[in-house]
């Protein structure tokens, strides 16, 4: 690719080729949990991070800067071993660096803690997101959404997307939501509560996926609550509404021998119930 009068080749590894190896004379080194360092010129570039793949830190020329993020986890600060700013970021909505942006150290990573190459797209797990337009440049590979290059919900401002998949916060919340929500309806026999617990539990921690905090997380909390009450009434009215037509059909089977000493006449009305009951449950 070409950008502002230089040509970049590229190479790609892993099955999908979504991962950077190489690009112009630069060389990146990926470990489990993200890009572990890189190289440019034989000037290497070590990159630190949290258990969860949080950046924490990064090495140059001996040395070690960290990392200032926002909400959004982009990163908006540099600062030396003295505690001394000496790089500032600043981005639009969609993450395209603005005026008040200086840097006195390069690296790589900005907007939604994405690593962002020379030619201004960033990296973001399974795909690669230009902030000049707000879309990726790659269709989502879960295909689960129904604009599968759309960027956060089309919500920059509050959400986030660095694994490049769908939906990951309501994935994850969906599941610990529901996990709670049926471990409580059994040890309580509550469905209510146990769908009201997980949709509150679910909510929140979608919301704080994507970086929600505070009022966000309790609002979440709300919200999910009674869309999980109306799950728990919905799912105890279709166990009642079960109970009873077994109860009537168990009635039924056995009301039959009593009726019908011997199987009735093949072909006639009382055959066909009799027939039709016993398939089911006698």
């Amino acid at each position: 690719m070409t950008v502002g009068g230089k040509t970049y080749a590229g190479e790609y590894a892993s099955t999908d080729n979504s991962e950077r190896t190489r690009l112009g004379d630069t060389d990146f080194h990926n470990g489990p949990i993200g890009l572990s360092a890189q190289t440019t010129d034989g000037a290497d570039m070590g990159f630190i991070r949290e258990p969860g793949g949080t950046l924490n830190s990064m090495t140059a020329g001996g040395k070690a800067y960290y990392y200032l993020t926002d909400a959004l986890g982009s990163v908006i600060g540099l600062t030396d071993e003295a505690g001394t700013k000496v790089n500032t970021y600043a981005y639009s909505p969609r993450g395209v660096s603005r005026a008040a942006t200086s840097e006195q150290i390069t690296q790589p990573y900005r907007f939604a803690g994405g690593q962002q190459d020379p030619t201004g797209i960033y990296h973001l797990g399974a795909r690669y997101y230009d902030p000049n337009i707000g879309r990726f440049t790659q269709p989502d590979p879960s295909g689960q959404e129904a604009n599968p290059y759309l960027y956060a919900e089309d919500d920059p401002v509050n959400r986030i997307d660095p694994s490049g998949l769908w939906g990951w916060g309501e994935v994850l919340g969906g599941m610990l939501g529901t996990a709670i929500g049926i471990t409580v309806t059994v040890i309580t026999g509550n469905p209510y509560l146990g769908f009201a617990l997980g949709g509150c539990i679910g909510g929140m921690t979608s919301e704080a996926y994507y970086g929600g905090h505070g009022k966000d997380l309790a609002e979440a909390c709300a919200g999910g609550a009674v869309f999980g009450g109306i799950g728990g009434v919905a799912q105890a009215r279709s166990s009642a509404e079960s109970a009873e037509g077994s109860n009537a059909l168990q009635a039924e089977c056995a009301r039959i021998p009593s009726e019908h000493p011997r199987p009735p006449d093949k072909g006639t009305e009382k055959w066909r119930q009799h027939r039709l009951v016993r398939s089911y449950s006698c």
